[in-house]
């Protein structure tokens, strides 16, 4: 401001200059010396003040440079303000919107709760009649005798796959119903009904064919078991036809088999850390009753032999650690009169009433004697069964994936050659050594709950003596003298429904034993080694049977 106020004087001064100079006389005079030096440090001064005004005007022209740009900002926040004001106005109208249909929700919901509260009242209404229903039928059941049903239909298809054969496929079904029940506290019974030949006491299976006739349906268990309380279930008594009181193979028995008598188990449980528990098993098990006959000439009675298999069995029973159970198992199962057996399997038997009267594994592959007139009298050997048996079972880290070992082995101990070939009287007798039977089961899985797999495979090989052949397992390539392979797998389904697949490659060890099971095409080869007795060099071929299930159990 001081300078613009000088700068304001300077030039009124030389707004006076001129005019005082015309005033004087014609003749101009050189102004005088201090004049000059002011106007001189005018001058200058007013220099300094135009470049102190040419500084002014660019820091002016800077300061509006700034000036805009920052007006240019102001306008982008002021944007930027009205879109985010914008946006805040669109999301409270949205939640206005969400906070109408929130309040239309609400009152649905409080609609839905009154009507499931209703529900709940009509569900408890039928539950109470559920359960007076319930007691009612309970009422009604016990009624007979406090018992219960179950049982299973299995349906199967069938083929059989041999070289030299012809392909065999068949389609067959099974069914049990079962009714069982404490009697009284101490008295336990039961009653079962099964399909099969009533012929056929290894299988309960029916054949789809015979034009659409009906099946056979029979007793194959009515048993009562008494477990006395003065004993502390100890012991068991039980008699009828009952399921196996020993633990056992296919080795042996086939599983559709259920013998008939008496039985007897006492039993013991231990609390020590491995030994866990000891039973006693004993059995007497007619199976051919023969009575007598009286000589019309001379009045003598003749008493009969009846036919029957006694036995026992030791079982033990073990556990190491959590996962590791073990149950060791020796039994002894002695065959009386095993020659009614023989009859009864054979077609033409020494005694006519016994033909067929026993169907089982057709034909017989145990070493037979046959009389004069060709027909069978009985088996060359005699019966008696050392029976041993480790059970082990492995519990893994997965419950659906257990570890079950069976590992069975069968000595006949009674194993002879009786040598009776078409004569009228035993010739002589010779050392058997085919009397062993072997068995290993390997089963990996379970089959408790809906969706759990199972698979497994079983070796089997039994010599042509080692056991009786009418009653071991019906499924393998005959009853003995077998080398047998069986692989399987089963899906639980449905928690009452499973699949089951099996196959069973199996063939004759000698085939000259048994020659009318060698195929019939390679029998029928001219000079073929299984075309001419005496058949040496006779190999039989290997049969494959696969077995596709399905079981529905109630």
């Amino acid at each position: 401001m001081r300078g613009l106020s000088r700068l304001a004087l300077i030039l009124s001064l030389l707004s006076v200059t001129p005019v005082l100079a015309q005033r004087k006389s014609p003749k101009t005079a050189p102004p005088p010396a201090p004049v000059i030096q002011e106007t001189s440090a005018l001058r200058a001064e007013l220099d300094q003040l135009k470049q102190i005004m040419q500084d002014q005007a660019r820091e002016l022209r800077e300061t509006r440079e700034a000036l805009r740009s920052q007006q240019e900002k102001m306008d982008a926040i002021e944007k930027q303000f009205q879109a985010q004001h914008s946006a805040v106005q669109n999301a409270q109208s949205a939640a206005e919107k969400n906070a109408t249909e929130l309040n239309a929700v609400a009152g649905q919901v409080e609609g839905v709760a009154q009507t499931a509260s209703e529900l709940q009242k009509k569900i408890a209404v039928v539950q109470t009649e559920v359960a007076t229903a319930g007691r009612a039928a309970e009422g009604r059941f016990r009624q007979l005798g406090n018992f219960h049903f179950s049982g299973d239909i299995r349906f199967r298809y069938e083929p059989f796959f041999q070289a030299q054969q012809t392909t065999r496929q068949r389609q067959r079904i099974r069914a049990r119903l079962n009714l069982t029940g404490n009697l009284t506290d101490e008295l336990y019974g039961g009653i079962t009904l099964a399909s099969g030949g009533l012929d056929d006491p290894i299988s309960t299976n029916q054949t789809l064919t015979n034009f659409f006739n009906r099946k056979t349906v029979g007793f194959d268990r009515f048993f009562i078991q008494w477990t006395p309380k003065a004993l502390n279930n100890h012991a068991a008594f039980g008699l009828g036809k009952f399921a196996f009181p020993w633990i056992r193979t296919g080795l042996t028995f086939d599983p559709d088999l259920n013998p008939e008598g008496v039985y007897a188990r006492l039993n013991w449980d231990f609390k020590t850390e491995v030994f866990k528990g000891v039973s006693l098993v004993g059995f007497h098990l007619p199976f051919f009753e023969r009575g007598g006959s009286t000589n019309p000439t001379t009045g003598v009675r003749a008493d009969g032999l009846d036919g029957f298999v006694a036995g026992g069995q030791v079982q033990t029973r073990w556990k190491f650690g959590d996962r590791v159970t073990l149950g060791l198992n020796i039994a002894g199962i002695n065959f009386v009169n095993a020659d009614l057996i023989a009859q009864a399997h054979a077609p033409n038997p020494a005694t006519a009433s016994l033909a067929n009267a026993l169907v089982g594994n057709q034909p017989t592959t145990n070493s037979l004697r046959t009389n004069a007139a060709g027909q069978v009298v009985g088996y060359a050997s005699r019966f008696l069964y050392l029976d041993t048996l480790a059970t082990l079972g492995i519990s893994t880290s997965y419950p659906r994936w257990p570890l079950n070992i069976n590992l069975n082995f069968v000595n006949n101990t009674r194993a002879q050659l009786i040598i009776q070939n078409n004569t009228a009287a035993p010739t002589g007798a010779a050392h058997n050594r085919e009397r062993s039977a072997y068995l290993a089961d390997f089963q990996f899985g379970r089959l408790s709950e809906k969706k759990d797999i199972q698979f497994g495979y079983i070796y089997t090989r039994i010599e042509r003596d080692a056991v009786i052949g009418a009653f071991s397992e019906s499924d393998m390539r005959a009853g003995t003298n077998i080398n047998q392979h069986r692989l399987n797998f089963s899906y639980q389904w449905l928690n009452n429904m499973s699949l089951n697949y099996a196959i069973w490659i199996g063939r004759m060890q000698n085939a000259q034993d048994a020659i009318g099971l060698v195929p019939g095409g390679k029998r029928a080869i001219a000079g073929g080694p299984c075309n001419v007795a005496p058949f040496d060099g006779c190999r039989d071929n290997i049969l494959k049977r696969m077995q596709f299930d399905v079981i529905y159990r109630f």
